[in-house]
């Protein structure tokens, strides 16, 4: 289904989230760019912290609230994720990256037809939105009934052409999907 890397909070991250944001805001970097590098590298954890603490200063902004929905999809916190960023849905109904990454939290709790629609929105918004997102797609519409077949085959299609790695579950199947 959704593959995310689990993490926990046993740590605390309060004073060296506080220390590498000051540093941050020094050299010139906005807060969602600090965020987007500690995603790629892994920081999970210091990530979330991050983005609550860049959303007390500025409660209103989308672009931080999706990407801290990103960030609660990564850390498997799907119903905290799913919940943010479907009010942003509303609030937003023609943003792509809103409607992508709410199928990927709904994917993650299970809420299937939730996904299915969401990631449908997201690509017909913007096709080139990514491919994870048309992988999410080709799961959910082969794997959840009622199976969509040609979606499924048209998503996976895309996905591999996007650079998503093959998936064996999706392959064994390909006669079928």
């Amino acid at each position: 289904v959704v593959h995310v890397h689990a993490t926990s909070f046993d740590r605390g991250t309060d004073d060296m989230v506080d220390s590498r944001v000051y540093s941050i805001e020094r050299r010139g970097m906005e807060a969602a760019d600090f965020v987007r590098v500690l995603l790629a590298n892994g920081e999970t954890e210091t990530a979330f912290a991050t983005v609550q603490k860049a959303r007390e200063d500025a409660p209103e902004d989308a672009a931080l609230a999706t990407l801290e929905g990103i960030v609660l999809i990564r850390l498997q916190h799907y119903a905290a994720a799913a919940e943010l960023l479907h009010a942003l849905s509303v609030e937003h109904p023609d943003d792509a990256a809103i409607h992508a990454n709410l199928g990927a939290a709904w994917l993650g709790e299970g809420f299937y037809a939730g996904a299915r629609e969401a990631l449908r929105n997201a690509i017909e918004l913007n096709p080139d939105i990514g491919g994870e997102y048309y992988y999410n797609l080709a799961l959910v519409c082969a794997m959840t009934e009622p199976r969509d077949l040609d979606t499924a085959r048209d998503a996976y299609r895309k996905a591999l052409d996007a650079g998503v790695a093959p998936d064996p579950q999706l392959e064994i199947g390909r006669a079928h999907v």
